[in-house]
């Protein structure tokens, strides 16, 4: 209501304006942002920080957090929340570095076998014709145990042996692989938090050998459960064997629907997975929120309609809590079925959140729930926030509830009108899956480019043709055939369910093969993806006019791909494969087939190759002779280029005429080369995959482990 004035009219409410009181912020949704900058700050570290170093700073920020909270009304109201903010940083750092340390295990630094690998086998996962098979309880010959890996993932052919079980198998046994490029998917990392202290593959058949041990409880429920999934798995592959409708879809059907139900993808062959990238529907084959709310949601109302045909339990009792118990229930038990992905636990602890308010007869909040999510993940899981899922999960979620927030109620209404009728419900429905495509691809969209270097043009048609799928057809059919497979009769349900996975995987082929519809981007740098974020975090979180802030940290990072030059020479962490650009947008890499993790992760990146480094090429700035090849630097002038010889002779001949000489095939270093930067297996050693930008005055060069770097995942390869 208006004031009212002298003549009794109610004056006009006031218009929106500079004068309009700004809404309350919500200081509590940024605690797990504060977290999550700590988390980062601790990756970013080149050295593990001291654990007194972390109780340290600890202790400082409760002391500075419990003086703010007692004076803070005195001194200013903004001063007991950049306190607590301090101390959600500090816990994140300190999350990093207690996880770090308890994860701590042998890793191989050298490449070992083929030699007799003992162990039990706690996990098993398809990977096109073979399976990638991950045991513990090592035995490896000529390695102590303290320094023998926790764990191993071997890649074995034929069929797979069980979870629980010991087997012995002959194998070549790796250190994992390192970045293929500074600023590139780290896997040694990865693994250091998952145990692995090395990958390889079976050179022969494997043997079972007699159990030493019995497993402890939790163990035991581990590998009960890892078992389970198997099960699922050959009962589902048993079931669809093969396309019915889509002959050239092959098996897939049957991998996708593997994927779904047990979070098992290495089944899914890499056309299918490059289909539903290019159409934008890649996110339908992890398991995450849609999934976890699909199964949640069917079991909830399945249960409240059929507790609710029994009158003598319709008339007594509140249905919706018993029903939202045993929901909580089922999405639990599909959490656990799945393998618990980072994605699914976000949903998961959301569920929880919105079915526990209903338990207690509250209204969950939704974006408090996407924050506790985020700051129970991050606390018990910090190496997360580094993952593409966890941050393309709660991207997604967090901009789409806060969208839904102020447009769920209008959109409803405009939709549905004064008189809902089927008609109008489908056009809601319709509208809503375009809306949450949009929003959720938009949120999505920098860490797609950043991590996958790839952004979907139809994303919303995919969508449209996709979702509805999953949502009314195939899921509803999953959940069942997982309800009949106690009785034997999970065939009944396994069959529609492929009949809808193959429409929804040829309606993903369609769109995928539209012209233009997977664009490449260029390499993104890191600035680029934390200004998308803080951007991102100001249009979500903060309420009123200042959100808009991040309009221009947005723009920024929309362009970032596109202000910096890629590198004018890559090489990889071993040498066995260089890239040296061509000065017209694209690279000639060494000729053959050796080091494809590189080749594949550059190709990615940095785009495909255009030639190769081989006697007699000449493309674009690049000569290639019979021994070896050149290129001018940005100046036309060879003293600010680089030189790859294939010869002694030429090594020498190049030493001081350019401004960088690469040694990676073995070549002696020449004993005098002044002025110019020699790049040979040592300093591959020392530095991991290198990129050289070159200039008039000075080539920058840049390390996958820079000088001064000593993270435990990091390990330098073993000079034995």
């Amino acid at each position: 209501m208006g004031r009212t004035t002298p003549a009794g009219r109610a004056s006009p409410p006031p218009r929106w304006g500079l004068r309009r009181a700004s809404p309350p912020p919500r200081w509590g949704l940024w605690l797990p942002v504060a977290l999550g900058a700590g988390v980062g700050l601790y990756f970013a570290l080149p050295r593990e920080p001291s654990a007194g170093l972390c109780l340290g700073l600890l202790a400082g920020a409760m002391v500075l957090a419990g003086l703010a909270l007692t004076t803070g009304r005195r001194l200013g109201g903004g001063l007991p929340v950049a306190a607590l903010l301090l101390l959600a940083a500090v816990l994140g750092l300190g999350a990093g570095t207690v996880r770090s340390a308890w994860v701590a295990a042998p890793v191989i630094d050298q490449r070992l076998g083929p030699l007799p690998v003992a162990g039990r086998v706690v996990d098993v996962e398809p990977k096109g014709a073979r399976h990638r098979v991950t045991l513990d309880r090592l035995s490896l010959p000529d390695l102590d145990p303290e320094a023998t890996p926790r764990r191993l993932r071997l890649t074995v052919a034929g069929s797979p042996p069980e979870p629980g079980r010991r087997i012995e198998l002959d194998a070549v046994v790796l250190p994992p692989p390192p970045p293929a490029a500074p600023g590139g998917f780290d896997f040694p990392r990865r693994a250091w938090f998952q145990g692995l202290g090395g990958v390889g593959y079976a050179v022969g058949p494997w043997r079972l050998l007699p159990l030493t041990e019995p497993p402890g409880v939790g163990a035991a429920l581990a590998l009960t459960l890892a078992d389970l999934r198997q099960t699922v798995a050959r009962r589902i592959a048993r079931a669809l064997p093969e396309a019915a409708l889509f002959p050239r879809l092959d098996d897939q059907p049957g991998a996708v629907a593997v994927a779904l139900l047990t979070g098992h993808r290495g089944g899914v062959d890499e056309a299918t997975w490059q289909a539903f990238r290019d159409a934008g529907v890649a996110h339908l084959l992890a398991i995450s929120g849609l999934h976890m709310t699909l199964v949640a949601g069917l079991a909830f109302v399945a249960l409240r309609r059929g507790l609710a045909a029994v009158p003598a339990l319709a008339g007594r009792l509140d249905l919706k809590k018993p029903t939202a118990a045993a929901a909580l229930l089922v999405a639990g038990l599909y959490l656990l079925l799945a393998g618990a992905p980072i994605s699914a636990q976000r949903a998961f602890v959301m569920i929880a959140l919105v079915l526990g308010a209903v338990l207690a007869d509250r209204t969950a909040l939704s974006l408090n729930g996407v924050a506790w999510a985020a700051g129970l993940i991050l606390l018990v899981q910090p190496e997360a926030l580094v993952s593409p899922a966890f941050q393309m999960s709660f991207a997604a979620v967090t901009a789409l509830v806060a969208v839904y927030e102020g447009a769920a109620r209008p959109l409803r209404q405009r939709v549905l009108g004064e008189r809902p009728t089927w008609p109008r419900h489908l056009a809601l429905y319709i509208a809503g899956v375009a809306l949450t495509t949009l929003v959720a691809g938009a949120a999505t969209a920098p860490f797609a480019a950043f991590h996958f270097n790839r952004l979907a043009a139809y994303g919303l048609l995919g969508n449209l043709l996709a979702v509805p799928w999953m949502g009314l057809w195939v899921m509803p059919f999953g959940l069942l055939a997982l309800l009949l497979m106690p009785l034997g009769l999970e065939h009944l349900a396994l069959v529609p369910m492929g009949l809808g996975l193959e429409v929804m995987m040829a309606a993903a082929r369609w769109v995928a093969g539209l012209p233009g519809a997977a664009a490449r981007v260029p390499d993104v740098p890191a600035w680029g993806l934390l200004a998308a974020v803080a951007g991102g975090l100001l249009l979500c979180l903060v309420r009123g006019r200042r959100r808009w802030l991040g309009l221009p940290l947005l723009a920024g990072a929309l362009a970032a791909p596109w202000l910096g030059p890629p590198p004018d020479l890559l090489i990889g962490p071993q040498g066995r494969v260089i890239a040296l650009g061509d000065g017209q947008g694209g690279y000639l890499t060494t000729p053959g087939r050796a080091d494809s993790w590189t080749r594949a992760q550059w190709a990615a990146r940095f785009g495909p190759a255009r030639g190769d480094l081989a006697p007699g090429v000449r493309q674009g700035a690049v000569r290639c002779g019979p021994e070896g090849c050149l290129r001018p630097g940005p100046d036309g002038r060879l003293a600010s280029g680089v030189a790859l010889p294939f010869t002694a002779r030429a090594a020498v001949e190049d030493c001081g005429r350019v401004a960088v000489l690469v040694l990676t095939n073995g070549l002696p270093r020449p004993p005098l080369c002044p002025d110019t930067r020699i790049i040979d297996r040592a300093s591959l050693k020392a530095g991991g995959a290198h990129a050289v930008w070159l200039a008039a005055d000075a080539p920058r060069l840049r390390q996958a482990r820079p000088p001064g770097t000593a993270r435990p995942w990091h390990a330098r390869p073993s000079s034995r």
